[in-house]
């Protein structure tokens, strides 16, 4: 998916709102400011992806301002009190005997832990309700509900988990051991260094993801989504290897499906829509979440 004109003030309102937190140094935040509008106006006309131009202005400001993972604490915080949401609802969650139905709720948890994301300026949440944010989401229901053939293509499958947020890779872990008990084959992927609120291997690890999965992978970049427009080629090998490809929310999105074709593999997206791009883009409303299943063209 490539950029339109509305994602242009979310990345820079993106990209100011990361360069306060890094510096309070005045002048460097012009400095920051001045080199990200500089690389907007170069790189627009060449319709990337939101990702991939993204990743570009946090380099510029992990560079400029000398701060490598401003969103560290934030991401810590996100993983403790994830942890205190979850223990109760995996008790709800072992209380379902039907595999389906169990399946089903831990589908829609993961996707409502994509609430926690502090990249979208326009995205608000407040961390001390999570719980009561979570249930909220959960509530309205999947916009577009293909759980059940997720659940199909996920029996005895190999997996490949693309991860989002810290906070919400502890979500995650409800529908990997759901996976797991399917007979699946689990690697989750985290990204391969610090971009946004995105979850790293440390976070990963964190999140109790490195005890529930078969085995822990990076993309290998500290790259928003899949760090196009060159995808790490152990990524990509390790993509093309999997029954079931299961892709968290937006960044992941807009770069999987412009490669989905090289990469012939059946994806799960699994989101909450929190801009009207994507909502336009797969034919919902902004604040749906979606279970959305893609499967290769023969």
């Amino acid at each position: 998916m490539r950029i339109k004109p509305p994602c242009i003030p979310c990345l820079l309102g993106d990209s100011y709102n990361t360069i306060c937190m890094s510096t309070e140094d005045e002048e460097l935040r012009l400095k920051a400011l001045s080199e990200v509008l500089a690389e907007l106006s170069k790189r627009i006309p060449e319709r990337p992806t939101p990702g991939s131009l993204n990743t570009r202005l946090y380099r510029i400001v992990k560079r400029v301002t000398g701060v490598e993972d401003p969103y560290r604490e934030k991401k810590k915080l996100s993983n403790k009190v994830a942890k205190r949401v979850v223990d109760h609802i995996r008790k709800n969650l072992d209380s379902i005997e039907d595999d389906l139905l169990r399946f089903k709720e831990a589908v829609s948890y993961a996707i409502a832990g994509n609430m926690i994301d502090f990249g979208i300026p326009s995205h608000r949440l407040n961390m001390e309700k999570l719980d009561e944010e979570v249930e909220k989401v959960k509530g309205r229901g999947l916009a577009i509900d293909d759980t059940e053939e997720i659940f199909k293509a996920a029996r005895g499958a190999k997996v490949v988990y693309l991860i989002d947020n810290a906070g919400e890779a502890v979500f995650d872990g409800l529908l990997v051991r759901e996976l797991k008990r399917l007979g699946a084959e689990v690697v989750v992927v985290a990204k391969g260094g610090p971009v946004s609120n995105d979850a790293t291997l440390e976070d990963a690890v964190d999140a109790g993801l490195g005890e529930l999965a078969d085995r822990l992978a990076t993309t290998g970049k500290d790259a928003v989504g899949l760090g196009l427009p060159d995808v790490n080629p152990e990524l990509m090998s390790l993509l093309k290897s999997a029954n079931l490809i299961i892709s968290k929310g937006q960044g992941n999105l807009e770069d999987l499906t412009e490669i989905e074709g090289d990469v012939g593999r059946p994806v799960a997206y699994l989101l909450n829509v929190k801009c009207d791009i994507i909502a336009g883009f797969l034919g919902v409303k902004k604040g749906d979440a979606v279970a959305k299943l893609s499967k290769p063209r023969a």
